[in-house]
């Protein structure tokens, strides 16, 4: 916000400036048209002054030729040259007013969401509480277990942990304020909290994606590599991967928070949306946005299609291991140690996928934000459920915690 108000505020300076110049100008033009009393001192151009372009338009009535008679050569050249700067000064002064709105545009967003059904407000905000209380118990009960159960002490586990508590943070950053603007009337956001969701946002799902692929990682070297996994994905190992993906979505949330607050917003204050999104904000700018598009173009390929290009290739080699399995129970408990995970991959990047590989025009659709629905909520309560109903050593654990 920072460097935006920083922004504004020289080009405000530079329009001024050169505004000034042009009353400078105005001023000793109109000096030399004036006409003084017979005998009285003609007044300097530096002693001249008009209070307003009203003024100034009603002494260049006067000095009109149709009421003064004709002007000799040079007044009226001068003349015309006093027209033609008041019109420029006009339209300077329209310039810097029009600056200064849309600097004050950007204070507050109204987040449209769901004011499209007026009348399902209420059942909506139900519904998604439930939602949103069954994400928080879900992960939390799968952190909790994995934390407290020895036997779940394992690098694959350990991720799995990290994957949920994620789950709990990501949706946080966006459906507490879902649910409050169904229940409130002016559903409005902070320009600084924009801001902030736009980071945390990111954040969580950048660092998703890469624990996404550590995971993969993880089962490739447990399939293909089984005698040396443990000293391969020792604890040192597994802390600093998932510090690593904490780390790069952090990274990479703070270089697209950075460029993004450098946009102007002077088209709207109306997202359509039930949370603050990158290329919502950019549909409303009218300054220069290749950065962002580079931005985010670099995002696709290494985030989005970087991670996915390891997940596949990691499960390419596994499949082609499992295959070489003679046994059919052998190969059917071998991959059903990964099966969840590439559950939750094909969720996950199925949503992503469907919501931001399109065209920014595309997010100015009225019902564009249904799509986000699928992995701001329904990812995050999902995937508690496919790991524990499809995982024997989870229900074991649960099991067990729950009998204590």
């Amino acid at each position: 916000m920072a460097a935006l108000e920083k922004g504004t505020d020289n080009m405000l300076y530079k329009a001024d400036k050169m505004c000034r110049v042009l009353v400078k100008s105005v001023y000793a033009t109109a000096a030399l048209l004036a006409p003084s009393p017979t005998g009285a001192k003609q007044p300097s151009s530096q002693h001249t002054r008009f209070h307003s372009m009203e003024e100034l338009s009603g002494k260049m009535g006067a000095l009109s030729p149709s009421t003064h008679g004709s002007f000799s050569a040079p007044r009226s050249r001068a003349a015309c040259r006093l027209s033609q700067l008041s019109v420029r000064l006009s339209a300077c002064e329209d310039k810097i007013c029009t600056m200064e709105e849309n600097h004050t545009l950007v204070r507050q967003f109204i987040l449209v969401g769901f004011s499209h059904f007026p009348y399902l407000q209420i059942p909506l905000f139900f519904s998604f509480s439930f939602i949103y209380a069954a994400i928080l118990l879900g992960n939390l009960l799968i952190v909790i277990t994995i934390s407290t159960d020895s036997h779940l002490h394992t690098p694959m586990y350990f991720f799995l942990s990290n994957i949920s508590l994620l789950d709990i943070l990501y949706p946080s950053v966006t459906v507490p304020k879902m649910l409050s603007d169904l229940i409130s009337r002016t559903k409005g956001i902070s320009y600084h909290g924009c801001i902030a969701q736009i980071f945390f946002y990111i954040f969580f799902a950048v660092a998703e994606c890469f624990l996404l692929s550590v995971m993969a990682i993880d089962r490739y070297v447990a399939i293909c590599q089984p005698l040396h996994y443990h000293a391969i994905m020792n604890l040192e190992v597994c802390i600093r991967l998932a510090a690593a993906a904490w780390f790069s979505g952090g990274l990479y949330s703070l270089m697209h928070t950075v460029v993004t607050s450098q946009v102007i917003i002077c088209r709207s204050h109306v997202i359509n949306h039930f949370f603050c999104d990158v290329p919502q904000l950019l549909l409303m700018s009218c300054s220069d946005t290749s950065v962002n598009m580079i931005t985010i173009f670099i995002g696709v390929v290494l985030v989005g299609i970087g991670n996915f290009a390891v997940i596949l290739g990691s499960y390419a080699c596994i499949i082609s291991t499992i295959l070489k399995i003679v046994s059919r129970e052998d190969r059917k408990k071998t991959f059903g140690t990964c099966s969840s995970h590439l559950m939750v991959v094909s969720l996950y990047y199925g949503a992503l996928i469907s919501m931001y590989f399109r065209p920014l025009s595309s997010f100015s659709q009225p019902n564009i934000w249904m799509v986000s629905l699928i992995y701001t909520t329904g990812t995050p309560i999902l995937n508690p459920m496919i790991y524990s109903l499809r995982n024997k050593e989870v229900k074991g654990a649960l099991r067990r915690m729950l009998q204590k």
